[in-house]
C-alpha cells in the first residue's frame, strides 16, 4: 500500500528549493508508480518510478512542480486507476522547517526524517490530524456575518412562534392589566 508519509511545506529558507513530499510502501512487494497521480490545490502531476518494499520516495518540488500550502495546505495521492489512494492535510499554519508527518492514521508536524521513518520522539506538537481531513475555507467576514444575521433571525421567529402559541409565555414577558386588557399594565398618563 502506498502513503503519504510525510510532507514538509515550509522549509527554512527558500520554498521552491527545499518542499518535498514523501511517499512509502507499507507492502511487502514492490510498487510501479507509472500513471500514479499527487495532487495539490487542483493541479497534480504524473508518477513514475518503483518503490521498494517497506521503501520511500522523496518527491520535490523542483521535480514536480507543485507549490504545497504553508496555510491549511492538503496533498492528495491517486492510483493508477484514478481513485483516492491517499490524502493528508492540515489547518492553520505551517511551522517554518517542520514536516507534516504520519503516525499511524494521524499526521502531526514533526523534525523532517526524508527517506527514512517518522520519529515519534521528534514530534513538536500535540495537535493530531486524522489521514482523511478534508480542507475547507474557513469563510469570509460577510459569510460569517450572514450565518450569525440568520441564526437572529430564526431565534426570532422561533420566539415569536412560541409567543403566539402559548399565552403563559407571552404574558409572562409582555402583562397585561387585568382592568384595560392592554398590554404593559395601565396606561401612566391616564
Amino acid at each position: 500500500m502506498i502513503l503519504i508519509n510525510e510532507w514538509l511545506p515550509n522549509p527554512k529558507g527558500n520554498d521552491a528549493r527545499g518542499e518535498w513530499v514523501e511517499l512509502v510502501n507499507t507492502g511487502d512487494a514492490p510498487v510501479n508508480l507509472q500513471n500514479w497521480q499527487l495532487a495539490v490545490n487542483k493541479k497534480s502531476v504524473a508518477l513514475d518510478g518503483v518503490i521498494a518494499p517497506h521503501g520511500y520516495a522523496l518527491l520535490a518540488r523542483s521535480e514536480t512542480k507543485l507549490t504545497l500550502g504553508n496555510q491549511g495546505g492538503a496533498v492528495s495521492l491517486y492510483a493508477a486507476g484514478g481513485q483516492l489512494a491517499d490524502q493528508a492535510a492540515f489547518l492553520g499554519a505551517a511551522s517554518e522547517g517542520r514536516s507534516f508527518s504520519r503516525f499511524g492514521n494521524h499526521f502531526r508536524f514533526s523534525e523532517p526524517t526524508p527517506g527514512r521513518a517518522n520519529q515519534l520522539a521528534a514530534v513538536l506538537t500535540q495537535d493530531t490530524y486524522p489521514s482523511s481531513l478534508v480542507v475547507r475555507s474557513a469563510g469570509s467576514f460577510w459569510d460569517i456575518m450572514l450565518l450569525a444575521l440568520g441564526v437572529a433571525l430564526a431565534l426570532a421567529g422561533a420566539s415569536l412562534f412560541l409567543f403566539k402559541q402559548y399565552d403563559q409565555i407571552y404574558n409572562l414577558f409582555f402583562p397585561r392589566d387585568s382592568k384595560t386588557g392592554s398590554g404593559l399594565g395601565a396606561n401612566p398618563l391616564g
